[in-house]
């Protein structure tokens, strides 16, 4: 069975990417997360999947640092 929902440092993993990129494309409302308590938030593996997908059509989101 295909993994359902990951926590952030899994996504981080999976997508390649270090966890305070991960907040950064969250915050910019670019992964859908949702929260298991007051501590820890999940992302749906469909999320992963539509950032990819988005990524590599030429969605082009660049994370900007100032």
């Amino acid at each position: 069975m295909d993994k359902k929902v990951y926590t952030v440092a899994e996504a981080a993993t999976t997508l390649g990417v270090g966890k305070t990129t991960l907040y950064e494309l969250i915050n910019a409302g670019l992964i859908a997360t949702y929260p298991l308590g007051e501590r820890k938030t999940l992302i749906p593996a469909q999320a992963l999947d539509d950032f990819v997908d988005f990524f590599y059509r030429g969605g082009g989101y660049e994370v900007c640092y100032d």
